[in-house]
């Protein structure tokens, strides 16, 4: 398959000059080289898809920058040659809405907060699995991204409640927000998400294993969790007890809530969700 990348690059840079939306996820010979042709000859390019193209490195995100300024959707999921230099390199994409670097573990605060200064018009961000990623991260996030909507947080190990305070602070328009394998956060990050995130729909909190039921009643019990939380995820939460999930369940029945409740509970619910709706 090798024979046929080049004349790949050459339709891109010859052929698809009007091309605006592309999937090449899990192509897995496709390359800087590629990224290249792309930049060159798709210039309304709006929407990009590499994830799992694991050839793809930093020098590919910066020829994308240069030429494909119409960006406003790129998913990099698994894309593990990325790191800041590559991210520092997409401010050149003013337009850019939605950006994805789950699992791309180079990645760092230096580049996040670059980013997060430089795109402006950033509505869904995902970093996790960005393991190097601090509480930084999330006060930068704050201070740049008033507008953002969905905020993926997964198996940040050193995220805290310190950062989660800064971060829902500046983010008031956040309407789902994963923070699955958050071990670090307790009980006080939900009572900030309950006080500064009144449009939160969708939240995972799966094996953040220091929230208990006192932040759980907390965020229920606020303007968010009556009007619009849609979807909670509570797996291997093992401080929420069945006495807090019982209650929660019969006031949803109760009042007719469309909330999907998804927990394990160390197993004591197998087929763990509510629907009302």
């Amino acid at each position: 398959m090798h024979q046929y990348l080049p004349r790949c690059d050459r339709a891109f840079t010859s052929h698809f000059t009007n091309l605006k939306w592309l999937d090449l996820s899990s192509c897995i010979l496709v390359d800087d080289s590629v990224c290249n042709a792309l930049s060159g000859g798709c210039p309304q390019l709006q929407h990009l898809d590499l994830s799992w193209c694991a050839l793809v490195s930093n020098n590919g995100t910066v020829a994308l920058a240069k030429g494909c300024l119409n960006l406003q959707h790129l998913l990099l999921r698994y894309c593990k040659l990325i790191g800041d230099p590559g991210v520092k390199a997409l401010t050149q994409c003013k337009k850019l809405s939605l950006l994805s670097l789950m699992n791309c573990e180079e990645v760092t605060d230096s580049g996040i907060v670059a980013l997060t200064k430089g795109c402006k018009e950033l509505r869904c961000l995902s970093v996790s699995g960005c393991t190097q990623l601090t509480d930084l991260t999330l006060t930068e996030i704050g201070n740049n991204c008033p507008s953002l909507r969905t905020l993926e947080l997964a198996k940040l190990i050193y995220l805290s409640d310190r950062g989660f305070k800064n971060l829902v602070k500046g983010c008031n328009s956040l309407e789902k927000m994963d923070l699955e394998e958050c071990q670090s956060i307790t009980d006080s990050s939900l009572i900030q998400i309950s006080l500064h995130c009144p449009y939160l729909q969708s939240l995972t909190l799966s094996n953040c294993e220091r929230i208990s039921d006192e932040g759980l009643r907390y965020l229920c019990g606020s303007y968010a969790g009556q009007t619009q939380l849609r979807e909670l995820e509570l797996d291997n939460c093992k401080l929420i007890t069945d006495a807090t999930i019982d209650t929660l369940c019969s006031a949803e029945a109760t009042e007719g809530g469309p909330v999907r409740l998804s927990q394990d509970l160390a197993g004591r619910y197998k087929t763990p969700q509510v629907t009302t709706s």
